[in-house]
């Protein structure tokens, strides 16, 4: 039978296997209770969301300022969506960028 494992020692297990795939970013340290860091493979989400109907027909998006979600931002700008935003911490509150 596996031992349980405490939430902080899962936590702790977590990262280190994302360390692993995690794409260095110099803005950020490996603070991944902060951030969501971009990781390898991380375009294949925008890749597979981007044909689904639900994203086709949407015209507002909100997505967050993770670095992972990067080319997902992108791909919504060059899809002319509305994109509702923030800035890391939302320390400045939300952001609605229109297309155009």
């Amino acid at each position: 039978m596996e031992a349980k494992m405490d939430a902080k020692t899962e936590q702790v297990k977590i990262w280190e296997d994302f360390l692993k795939v995690a794409k260095p970013d110099c803005k950020f340290s490996w603070a991944f209770s902060e951030l969501i860091c971009d990781y390898k493979g991380s375009e294949q989400g925008t890749a597979l969301l981007s044909v689904t109907e639900t994203y086709k027909n949407v015209e507002a998006i909100f997505i967050t300022s993770d670095n992972n979600l990067e080319t997902l931002r992108e791909q919504a700008f060059l899809d002319q969506k509305t994109v509702v935003m923030t800035n890391y911490g939302i320390t400045h509150g939300f952001f609605l960028v229109t297309p155009g």
